[in-house]
């Protein structure tokens, strides 16, 4: 015998409020497409130079590894 599970219907669903986020977004790509190609190339390679330490980090514990992590309980 299977049971179905009961659906709950909410009359109204409330969001948070983001268009404050959308708005700096929108203005974010706004000021992107008003650089030139050099000022976006630059802006790419900061970018580049603030993840390479976590890139790097990443390299090493993948190939440090000596297989996937499985968890054992004593």
């Amino acid at each position: 015998m299977h049971r179905r599970a009961k659906t709950v219907k909410q009359s109204q669903s409330i969001y948070p409020d983001i268009s404050d986020i959308l708005r700096r977004k929108a203005e974010g790509r706004r000021n992107i497409t008003a650089l030139s190609f050099g000022e976006k190339i630059e802006m790419l390679e900061i970018m580049r130079d603030r993840i390479s330490p976590l890139r790097d980090a990443r390299n090493n514990r993948t190939t440090n590894a000596s297989g996937p992590v499985v968890w054992v309980e004593h």
